[in-house]
């Protein structure tokens, strides 16, 4: 308590405990797929796995999730089985695989891997380890991605 006094008077920042950053105790027997996550997430909440390539998306893709008039166009969505790579589609599975995991992180490749297949998204640089199309002309952006 005397700590946290100290640190507010000098012009700091308290975060309640559930913010603090959590050292995660990993042994290097166990593989990533068989870590049991739930032990450092106590709240009803999935994540999104890390380790894939365009991880960063992650954070939008909760953003998104989390926006009530977002998420409730995209579980209104009909997925149609014979449309490949369709990013509504995607979201909409990754949106149900969140609602129903409770706790347990969601991996996002499926999407990712339709996100790859859009021309555009490669012809503005946006996703790591892809080559700009042959054919496609980058538009002028300011030297900003």
């Amino acid at each position: 308590a005397e700590k946290a006094k100290r640190r507010l008077g000098q012009g700091g920042v308290l975060l309640p405990r559930r913010y603090h950053p959590v050292e995660i105790k990993h042994q290097s027997t166990v593989r990533f797929e068989e870590f049991d996550f739930s032990y450092y997430n106590r709240t009803s909440f999935a994540g999104l796995e890390n380790g894939l390539p365009n991880d960063y998306c992650n954070a939008l893709l909760q953003m998104l999730y989390f926006t009530p008039a977002i998420r409730d166009c995209i579980l209104a969505h009909k997925p149609e089985p014979d449309v490949e790579f369709c990013l509504t589609c995607e979201l909409y599975f990754l949106f149900r695989m969140l609602a129903a995991s409770g706790s347990t992180p969601c991996q996002a490749a499926n999407l990712l891997l339709a996100l790859r297949q859009v021309q555009e998204a490669a012809a503005l640089g946006l996703l790591d380890g892809v080559g700009v199309p042959a054919g496609v002309a980058l538009p002028e952006t300011g030297g900003l991605r």
